[in-house]
C-alpha cells in the first residue's frame, strides 16, 4: 500500500507498526513507559528507522525547540541533538538537514487536528475571511523555505515541479482510498462546529500559553480515548481544538475576540491559554539554525 501511494502521488504518510517498521513501534512503546521519549539517540533512532524502511535518501527534519520537544529546550540542546541525527544519518548514507525553529512561539493560528485541516484546506484553496490568515501564509513560506532547501538537491521529475499543491494533494488523497469531497465534508464540519470565544479581559497585548494549550487539548484527546477506547475514532481522537483569534504581541482592546475553542468545556482552564500584558513583544517564528550531515 505505501509504495502504491508512493508511485501514485510521490508522498505518503505512515506510523511504525507490525508491518511497517515493527522494531521502532516496540522501541517508541517502551520509551513511553519509561519516559525515554527525549532522549536525542532513541529519537534519531526512530527518525531514521522509518527513512531507512522508505527507502529515503534526503532527509529533512524540523526540529522544534522547547520543554514539550523530544530533542531538548535550548538552543545548545537541540542544535546537539541535531547533530547527532546527521551524524547517525551520514554513517547510513542518507543527505540530512535539520531546521531548528522556536517551538515556544505559534507558527500559525490553527491548533488540532481538525484546525490543521482547515488551515491546510486554506493554503491549497484560498484563504477565508480569518483575520490571522496572513499570519499562516508566512508560515507557509517558512516551511516551503525547508522543503526547496532539501529538494533543490533531488533530481525530481518535471510533472512533480509543475502540478499545484492541491492536485498533488488530492492525488494523495484518492490513493489512500479518501477523495477531495470527503476532505471538504471534514473542514466543513470542523469549521461550523459551535466554539466558545474568549476576549480580552482589558487592553493590552496577547501572549498565548503554547504549553497550557498543549495541556487542555491533550486531557481532551485523553478523555475521548477512554470514553471511546476499542473503536475506530479513538485511533486519532480529535474531540477539540482553538483558533488563535490574534497574533502574538498585538495590542487588543478589553473584549476583543482573541481565542476561539471548539469542544471544550469551561472547566478545561481556557482561561489559562492566553494572558494580556503592557509588554508587546511578539513575533513570526522563524529559522534559528540549520545542521547538515
Amino acid at each position: 500500500m505505501f509504495n502504491d501511494v508512493l508511485a501514485a502521488c510521490g508522498y505518503a504518510h505512515t506510523t511504525a507498526n507490525e508491518h511497517w517498521a515493527p522494531g521502532d513501534a516496540e522501541l517508541f512503546r517502551l520509551r513511553q513507559l519509561d519516559g525515554l521519549q527525549g532522549v536525542p539517540g532513541l529519537v534519531a533512532a526512530s527518525l531514521l528507522a522509518k527513512k531507512i524502511v522508505a527507502g529515503v535518501t534526503h532527509a529533512g527534519l524540523e526540529a522544534r525547540l522547547g520543554r514539550y520537544g523530544n530533542l531538548g529546550s535550548t538552543l545548545q540542546e537541540v542544535s546537539a541533538s541535531a547533530a547527532l541525527y546527521c551524524e547517525a544519518a551520514d554513517h547510513l548514507g542518507l543527505d540530512a538537514t535539520v531546521f531548528v525553529t522556536d517551538g515556544s512561539v505559534a507558527y500559525q493560528p490553527f491548533i488540532g487536528r481538525g484546525e490543521a485541516l482547515q488551515a491546510l484546506s486554506e493554503v491549497l484553496y484560498g484563504p477565508s475571511d480569518n483575520a490571522a490568515n496572513g499570519w499562516l501564509a508566512r508560515h507557509v513560506e517558512l516551511c516551503h523555505t525547508f522543503a526547496t532547501q532539501v529538494s533543490n538537491s533531488l533530481n525530481l521529475p518535471t510533472d512533480r515541479r509543475t502540478r499545484t499543491l492541491a492536485e498533488v494533494f488530492e492525488d494523495n488523497l484518492r490513493a489512500q482510498g479518501s477523495d477531495p469531497v470527503a476532505f471538504r465534508a471534514r473542514v466543513n464540519e470542523v469549521a461550523s462546529a459551535p466554539r466558545s470565544l474568549l476576549a480580552a479581559p482589558c487592553d493590552g497585548h496577547v501572549h498565548y500559553d503554547l504549553g497550557q494549550i498543549r495541556s487542555v487539548l491533550v486531557a481532551a484527546q485523553a478523555a475521548h480515548h477512554a470514553q471511546f477506547a476499542g473503536t475506530e475514532t479513538s485511533a486519532v481522537p480529535d474531540p477539540a481544538g482553538v483558533i488563535l483569534l490574534v497574533q502574538p504581541g498585538l495590542a487588543v482592546r478589553e473584549g476583543d475576540p482573541v481565542l476561539a475553542a471548539r469542544g471544550l468545556p469551561a472547566q478545561s482552564r481556557l482561561a489559562e491559554t492566553f494572558s494580556i500584558r503592557a509588554d508587546p513583544s511578539g513575533s513570526d517564528n522563524t529559522l534559528m539554525r540549520t545542521v547538515r550531515s
